[in-house]
């Protein structure tokens, strides 16, 4: 039997997509063995998730970059590329072979992506939707009950087992998408 798939998991928010790896892991439906969860937001709850399965877990904040430079375009970037490049040097000091992106609610940059590519290390990038297909960040909760409605009734969610796409402004790219069914049909009341 192959050693399992070592794997460094991304993740914004409750880990339900986490959770489900962690499930079929445990079950040993899924060769892999989580090497660490790293969580953009501290009270990102799967990060306790990821606690009670006994992963490794790392708070990994934007914010600390952001005070170190001036609030210019500038600033932000460098602020950016800084937190981008210290994300990189954790997720390659575990080891993985594979990334994956749960909900990662974060634009990777070169300096995350570059040093992964050199090193070998595959990035798959879980999304709700194809991209381009419903443009514009979700900023309040009315308007992220109108996103998930429309991915429902729409009836389609995308990923890109392809690898991340460096070039993400390009969202009318296709051809490393694949679309599989929700399975939400009759399902309004949820």
């Amino acid at each position: 039997m192959a050693d399992p798939v070592r794997l460094t998991v991304l993740i914004s928010g409750s880990g339900t997509n986490l959770q489900a790896v962690i499930d079929k892991t445990s079950q040993g439906q899924l060769s892999t063995q989580i090497v660490r969860v790293i969580s953009n937001r501290k009270d990102a709850f799967g990060l306790e998730r990821a606690r009670k399965a006994n992963i490794p877990t790392q708070y990994h904040n934007l914010v600390k970059y952001k005070k170190q430079h001036p609030a210019t375009p500038e600033g932000i970037l460098a602020a950016r590329e800084e937190y981008d490049a210290e994300l990189a040097r954790l997720v390659l000091a575990d080891k993985p072979e594979l990334v994956a992106c749960l909900g990662f609610m974060h634009v990777l940059s070169p300096r995350f992506l570059e040093p992964l590519e050199e090193a070998k290390i595959k990035i798959i990038n879980l999304h709700p939707a194809l991209p381009g297909a419903f443009n514009g960040a979700v900023s309040s909760h009315s308007l992220l009950l109108s996103f998930s409605f429309r991915v429902y009734a729409v009836g389609l969610c995308g990923c890109d087992p392809g690898g991340l796409d460096r070039y993400i402004s390009d969202s009318h790219r296709t051809e490393c998408y694949r679309t599989c069914p929700c399975g939400l049909a009759g399902r309004e009341d949820r």
